[in-house]
């Protein structure tokens, strides 16, 4: 009964992961987007904390308490997300999709310009959207399986196999173990939570790169102290080393591979393949856990530290693949994205007057706040 409730835990959360990001990238105003969109993945960290808090309380339980109070807690999160879920609005870019567009012209009124039906940004928006659905229909392979073949034209093994790579470096016992993973995921969450506001400051780019950079540099840290201390396990400076770049780990893959992954997938895409791409990344990301779940454990087994060699040149050619085809988007509206990939055509709209306009507006505003 336990593994069949992970697995349907599993296809909740693909559809959450899928549904999620999307809808909080299209119903967020234009000036939140990027750190909206970023904070989605961040509250996972906060159920790591609760979690890892939970376990470093009932290890001590003996019987099988121990593992049925932690498992309970995970429902509580989704019975507030069910409650509150009546209360989110629809995509506006859904409603126009299915011809509904006086409602989405109401949810730009209401969320994005406080009841004003004239205002520039609402025009604007409501504008862009509509000449944007117009080109992708007019692009439309017609299928399912055919749109599909549009998307054709390493932290896990630290994240799941934290207690074996603990006790590789003599940290063996529950306590130790389950404090650290306590206290690491409370730094996970506040530096989630602060990198989550960088995407629309510095760009998703710089981001990247940096968030990779710094993984490089903890991989191999951690694989050098473990190297140490399997070589002489009196050596307590390789075992403290480790322990402390496992902490800067989690900062390190937050600054760019948490909330600005999401972000990224998920506004490089237009309207029509954003939920496939969504999916489409948790089919990869589902496929690789399992691999990590069933082939990681045995490669620590039997490798111990060397097993870590291998995720130090990856890290460099995601480094790479990054730096020769990731291009920046920070600044487009989700809409003019497309054109970064595409071209002018795929835009739909001539907007340079309208932004203009709109600029002009926003100051006007600001000096009347002023006055």
């Amino acid at each position: 009964m336990f593994v069949v409730a992970r697995g349907v835990l599993g296809c909740g959360t693909v559809f959450l992961g899928s549904s999620g990001a999307p809808l909080i990238t299209e119903i967020a105003h234009s000036h939140h987007r990027a750190t909206a969109t970023a904070l989605f993945n961040t509250s996972y960290a906060l159920g790591s904390i609760i979690a890892a808090w939970t376990t470093f309380g009932t290890f001590r339980i003996v019987g099988s308490a121990a593992w049925r109070i932690p498992s309970a807690l995970q429902g509580l999160p989704s019975v507030i997300q069910l409650l509150g879920l009546w209360w989110v609005p629809e995509s506006p870019r859904w409603l126009i999709s299915k011809d509904r567009s006086e409602e989405a012209l109401e949810f730009f009124v209401k969320y994005h310009a406080e009841g004003d039906e004239n205002d520039l940004l609402v025009q604007f928006e409501y504008a862009e959207i509509q000449s944007a659905l117009a080109y992708e229909r007019s692009i439309d392979r017609g299928s399912a399986i055919k749109n599909y073949l549009e998307f054709l034209s390493g932290n896990a093994f630290i994240s799941y196999y934290l207690s074996p790579v603990l006790t590789s470096v003599g940290l063996t016992t529950s306590l130790e173990q389950t404090l650290i993973n306590a206290t690491q995921q409370m730094l996970s969450w506040v530096s989630a939570l602060y990198f989550a506001t960088l995407p629309g400051k510095v760009g998703r780019r710089v981001l990247y790169l940096s968030s990779l950079s710094c993984i490089f540099l903890c991989l191999v840290c951690i694989t050098a102290g473990s190297a140490v201390f399997a070589s002489n396990p009196n050596n307590k400076a390789a075992d403290s080393a480790v322990v402390a770049f496992l902490y800067l780990f989690s900062p390190a893959y937050n600054l760019g591979l948490n909330g600005n992954n999401g972000l990224y997938i998920t506004e490089i895409l237009p309207f029509s393949l954003r939920m496939r791409g969504r999916d489409c990344y948790h089919l990869f990301s589902t496929c690789f856990t399992l691999l990590t779940t069933y082939a990681f454990s045995v490669g620590l087994q039997n490798l111990a530290w060397k097993f870590y060699l291998i995720w130090v040149p990856w890290v460099l050619v995601e480094i790479f693949v990054v730096w020769l085809a990731f291009p920046e988007t920070k600044g487009p509206s989700l809409e003019e994205i497309a054109i970064i990939f595409d071209g002018l055509q795929a835009g739909g709209l001539d907007t340079e007057k309208l932004e203009v306009e709109i600029e002009q507006e926003e100051v006007k505003k600001t000096v009347d706040v002023a006055k």
